[in-house]
């Protein structure tokens, strides 16, 4: 006889710990980072999702500069990813780039171009960690040098808690025919 396997999983998919500790910027910056100094990130109220604050990334010439988060992952780990991002029409390009990526400079596995000005976009998905450090990448202008400003808020990223699995297998033998 041929075994017969059958996988059930009826545990609900929950979302673990928030991993970004002030993801609205309430409490500052929240460890975000620039890659050089042509690029700054402070605490804003000129644009706002929700709450009082977000974070204003200003590249100010430069060649692709950018700000971004470092946050840990476990390898393996299915993460749920989301931010809002506005860009006032006031700026030089009309796309601007976010990446969830392995190094603040790679386009994987998750690269989006958003033209949408003087409206918040929300971002949202899901990747699988192939490595124990990502990074939330904001480039403001999508082109080499270049003047411009993107407002981030409402960060947020998540492990997707898979639930319990169960794997039964059988051959036939009580399985009963009338």
């Amino acid at each position: 006889r041929s075994p017969q396997t059958t996988v059930y999983d009826g545990s609900p998919k929950e979302l673990g710990s928030e991993m970004i500790g002030d993801g609205g910027f309430e409490s500052g910056t929240d460890s975000w980072n620039n890659d050089s100094s042509a690029t700054t990130i402070s605490q804003s109220t000129d644009y706002v999702k929700s709450g009082t604050y977000s974070l204003k990334v200003v590249q100010s010439g430069g060649n692709y500069n950018r700000a971004y988060k470092t946050i840990t992952t476990v390898s393996g780990k299915v993460y749920k990813f989301s931010f809002d991002t506005y860009k006032p029409s006031s700026g030089q390009d009309v796309e601007y780039i976010m990446r969830v990526a392995i190094t603040n400079g790679d386009t994987t596995p998750v690269s989006e171009t958003i033209s949408t000005l003087d409206a918040w976009v929300n971002t949202t998905g899901y990747f699988t960690a192939t490595a124990t450090t990502y990074y939330i990448v904001a480039f403001p202008h999508n082109d080499f040098a270049g003047n411009d400003t993107v407002y981030i808020d409402n960060v947020s990223v998540q492990e997707v808690q898979m639930g319990n699995h169960g794997t039964t297998t059988f051959y036939g033998d009580e399985l009963h025919t009338l």
